[in-house]
């Protein structure tokens, strides 16, 4: 029996790791973590997993020494790429500590979200584990006159959130930005910009309002600098709402949503504007295009997943 661990909340790195038992039910369960502490012990070993994959981040480098009490082969499932490591910076460290881990024989394998990042460490049980993704209802496209932007992202480094507010500073077309809670400095900067009588700010949202938010939109704004996998603009084309990506969100094919330089507020003002602009038609052939490449990065990595962890199995 596999076991997933991780973060009781509505992060990618949940959706990642739940997504595998998912996808390996009914052979599989996700043990979700309430706490700082070890007090989930007794739950892992009631499960007695054959194998356990633990989601890499503080809570396990809290309690390293539970490792050796977590029955069968272990794994940490370490989701960031390496340019999204690399701005974080705490990222790189863990890795590194994740790293000595595997050499020690404290874990048994390293699964990773990325594959580069797999392809370029020296160790075989270094392992591209992609995001799985089991929700495949797409929603049609929902044409209409309201041309309101989505800006939904936990606002960290890597989400290049200071460009995004700025491009839409310069949109002759944005009416409304919807956003999904603000910092103060974020906030601040807003009213620099000149955009707050634009703002809908709907605080910190329940998964299913959130779902009902993006398929409201527009447009989904999202020019992160780095990402692993991007549910969230996999998310907003279930939706049937077109995603504004970087090129860090590799499974998108169409030019008139990437942005080629997310430091480029300029680019990225004039692809909200002249997407805005779309008629009916095209807007609804866009979000076709959209929804062909997130089922097909569907079926890539749902059959990456299960070959990659049936071979070990």
């Amino acid at each position: 029996m596999i076991l997933t661990i991780g973060p009781d909340n509505t992060t990618g790195y949940r959706k990642h790791l739940e997504g595998i038992s998912y996808l390996m039910n009914p052979d599989a369960k996700y043990l979700k973590v309430n706490s700082k502490y070890a007090e989930i012990l007794p739950s892992i070993q009631e499960n007695k997993p054959d194998f356990s994959i633990i989601g890499g981040r503080n809570w396990i480098i809290r309690n390293e020494s539970i490792l050796k009490e977590i029955p069968g082969k272990k794994s940490i499932l370490f989701c960031s790429p390496l340019a999204q490591g690399e701005i974080s910076g705490e990222e790189i460290d863990n890795l590194n500590l994740f790293m000595d881990w595997l050499n020690k024989g404290k874990i048994d394998y390293i699964f990773t979200g990325s594959k580069d990042l797999a392809n370029v460490i020296d160790n075989k049980s270094v392992i591209h584990l992609p995001a799985p993704l089991i929700e495949l209802d797409f929603k049609k496209s929902h044409y209409s006159q309201n041309k309101s932007i989505a800006l939904l992202s936990d606002h960290t480094n890597h989400k290049n959130v200071m460009n995004a507010f700025a491009s839409l500073s310069l949109s002759k077309e944005v009416e409304q930005i919807i956003i999904n809670g603000i910092s103060p400095t974020y906030s601040n900067f807003l009213n620099h910009f000149g955009i707050q009588d634009k703002i809908v700010n709907k605080g910190k949202l329940p998964y299913d309002q959130y779902l009902s938010t993006l398929r409201e939109s527009t447009l989904l704004l999202h020019p992160s600098f780095s990402e692993g996998f991007c549910y969230t603009a996999y998310e907003a084309i279930m939706e049937g709402t077109p995603a504004i990506v970087s090129g860090a969100v590799n499974w998108i094919s169409d030019p008139r949503i990437i942005i080629s330089n997310p430091v480029d507020v300029h680019e990225m003002s004039n692809k909200i504007d002249s997407l805005l602009k779309l008629n009916e038609k095209d807007y609804s052939n866009l979000v076709n295009k959209c929804q062909d490449d997130a089922r097909k990065i569907a079926t890539i990595n749902n059959f990456i997943v299960k070959n990659n962890l049936g071979d070990l199995l």
